[in-house]
């Protein structure tokens, strides 16, 4: 660790300079701000003036940090500590590791703070979701919809599922209806005692015209452009596709393959039929973004956006986990699952296309390779993920 080069660039987001220990609580506050963003550093002790301060008593100092990781942080996280001899003076570095318990609170004020550039401040309530889910402490798309009611259940949906799934008719499953939607996690029951439906129940099995009252981010934004950009653009058509799961993923494939021109080419007798963009692919690529997007980003959607050069899809979907576009693109790594009960209920329906759904990135390779598309491109920007997939070439 070159560590003058870093002290030389001052601060940033990832590391935190202290001249001095000052209130426990402060520096509780400090390592909170860090553990609930990523892992880094703070440096004991250096100045404002980028001086390096010579500490008395390094075991005292340790023996200190290790009470306010204990005492005034929680949950209680276990810190890493190095020492460093620059110029002959001692600097204390303290690592912030990665945990997964979050998010991580103040014990004496119970206020929760992320790093922001390089300052801190109180997480807000959607953030707090995040960092909920992202420790895998909170299923979101699990938990009940108590805006809803059992009523906005399509009973058909579910007749209709049944049938296709079990075989079987709700009549011969032997359990109440009631029963049946608890037993299926389509539904819970509130802390009220009243039968609420769930998250992906409601998503799945929803009435219609009530799905996205109740889930603002189902719908999905499609747009035909004329140009190359958005911002110099005419807007050729637009349209925001709704209801439930299965019918947005139709529908959105529908929008997609109206603008995927054909062509044609005769060899012989035989007519070879090539199209812009390989459908196979972006089915996988779609119902992939459905199922693993961040849905507690309530106020964003998933765009598709496309232009005469390229098809972008965009997901709220910040990779969870210190997860890369790098380490999807391997075919080993720590398999994650943020949305389980989506991808379990998808899985039923889409099991054509989610035969390697681990793998999808690798999969979707495959099958530009097979057909000989060009592999579409991986870009992760402000907590989204974008998947552009660049036109064919003609015959």
């Amino acid at each position: 660790m070159d560590i003058i080069n870093i002290i030389k660039k001052w601060e940033f987001s990832k590391i935190e300079f202290k001249e001095n220990l000052t209130h426990s609580d402060s520096i509780a506050w400090e390592i909170v701000s860090f553990l609930n963003a990523s892992w880094w550093m703070i440096f004991f002790w250096i100045s404002d003036k980028k001086e390096i301060i010579w500490i008395e008593n390094i075991k005292d100092f340790e023996e200190k940090i290790t009470n306010i990781s204990r005492n005034n942080i929680f949950p209680e996280v276990i810190l890493n500590f190095e020492i460093s001899n620059i110029e002959n003076k001692d600097i204390f570095i303290l690592k912030i590791p990665l945990w997964k318990n979050k998010p991580y609170e103040v014990n004496k004020t119970r206020k929760k703070y992320i790093r922001v550039w390089t300052t801190k401040r109180e997480v807000s309530r959607e953030e707090e979701l995040i960092l909920w889910q992202a420790s895998g402490n909170l299923k979101y798309d699990n938990i009940e919809i108590n805006t809803s009611n059992i009523n906005e259940i399509d009973k058909g949906k579910i007749k209709n599922f049944i049938d296709r799934k079990y075989w079987k008719t709700l009549e011969d499953v032997g359990v109440s209806y009631e029963n049946l939607l608890q037993n299926l996690d389509i539904c819970k029951i509130g802390i009220d005692n009243e039968i609420y439906p769930t998250f992906t129940g409601l998503y799945f099995f929803g009435k219609s015209d009530i799905i996205r009252k109740r889930i603002n981010s189902s719908y999905i934004i499609c747009a035909y452009f004329k140009w190359t950009d958005i911002w110099n653009s005419e807007i050729l058509d637009k349209k925001e596709i709704e209801w439930d799961f299965v019918e947005i993923f139709d529908d959105t494939i529908n929008f997609i393959h109206k603008y995927n021109a054909e062509y044609r080419k005769i060899e012989g007798f035989d007519a070879k039929i090539k199209y812009d963009y390989l459908i196979e692919a972006i089915r996988e690529t779609l119902v992939n973004a459905m199922i693993h997007r961040d849905y507690t980003y309530t106020w964003a959607n998933i765009r598709i956006f496309m232009f005469e050069d390229r098809i972008e899809i965009i997901s709220p979907w910040n990779l969870p986990n210190g997860l890369t576009i790098d380490i999807l693109n391997s075919w080993i790594y720590q398999r994650f699952t943020r949305n389980e009960y989506l991808m379990n209920f998808a899985t039923k329906f889409f099991s054509r296309i989610i035969e390697s759904l681990w793998s999808w990135i690798n999969r979707i390779n495959s099958l530009c390779k097979e057909w000989n598309y060009p592999k579409p491109k991986y870009s992760i920007d402000n907590n989204q993920l974008k998947v552009t997939y660049l036109k064919s070439k003609k015959y």
